[in-house]
């Protein structure tokens, strides 16, 4: 679940951002590549921030006794 708390919404803002930016600053590229450089931004977004953001397994154990 915690993938989908920060994970998705980052790569959609990354691949609207790539979008934008290519569009208005590059618009000699063709429509196809832009369409694979966002992709490739927000996927390579979306899995840096799903492991920049994990918790890790000590904080879930429950140190009771």
């Amino acid at each position: 679940m915690q993938f989908f708390k920060y994970s998705i919404p980052i790569a959609a803002l990354v691949g609207t951002l790539a979008w934008i930016m290519l569009s208005n600053s590059y618009g000699e590229v063709p429509w196809d590549t832009r369409v694979w450089i966002t992709f490739g931004a927000a996927a390579l977004s979306g899995l840096l921030a799903f492991f920049l953001f994990r918790k890790e397994k000590e904080e879930k154990i429950d140190k009771k006794k």
